[in-house]
């Protein structure tokens, strides 16, 4: 699917940047902190869920914003 972003209302716009954010800022967790991971702190993995979880429900609500305010053809 793809996108006209420029058609996108600024919420959905807004709604994808977060998304997006959480979406790369997940397993770059993993990557930064891979001296805390040898220690396997549990509340790291939930963090990261929590980051998944969130950029899943944000990007879905991106895609369900934008085409409720589809752009009218002429």
């Amino acid at each position: 699917m793809c996108y006209a972003r420029r058609e996108m209302p600024l919420k959905a716009r807004i709604f994808l940047v977060i998304g997006m954010f959480c979406l790369a800022t997940s397993p770059a967790l993993g990557v930064f902190a891979h001296d805390l991971n040898a220690n396997r702190i549990p509340w790291l993995d939930f963090v990261r869920g929590l980051l998944m979880g969130l950029a899943i429900a944000f990007n879905l609500g991106s895609v369900i914003i934008s085409r409720r305010c589809a752009p009218q053809t002429r």
